[in-house]
């Protein structure tokens, strides 16, 4: 399982996803050389774009948590005080939707209840 490929695509801001691409897309080619994941921006109009991500678990892993830091880094204004919280939309095809949340909503009690993170 550990070499298996996944892909995962998030909803982002149009405006924040210049920040995460940065000048001459610096930022996407480090997060890219770091975590060794796929990473693009897809999307040109409107106020959302899509960010995709595909590697195995643990570079998916690492260039998800990357992206949060450079989020919450766009959102502060590079203030290292009040830092806001990061909000990532994660697009779940509707195949997956059930197994997902579990039964009676199981694993995303068990989400919540593990983890620093808040599911919506």
């Amino acid at each position: 399982m550990g070499d298996e490929r996944l892909e995962l695509h998030f909803i982002i801001l149009s405006q924040d996803a210049g920040g995460i691409i940065g000048k001459e897309g610096r930022n996407i080619r480090q997060m890219r050389d770091e975590s060794g994941a796929s990473i693009n921006i897809t999307g040109e109009s409107g106020v959302e774009r899509i960010l995709n991500v595909r590697g195995d678990a643990s570079q998916i892993k690492f260039a998800v948590q990357m992206t949060a830091d450079k989020l919450q880094e766009i959102a502060s204004g590079g203030s290292a005080e009040n830092v806001p919280p990061v909000t990532m939309r994660l697009l779940v095809p509707n195949s997956q939707c059930g197994p997902l949340i579990g039964k009676g909503g199981q694993r995303i009690k068990e989400f919540r209840g593990n983890r620093k993170r808040h599911l919506l």
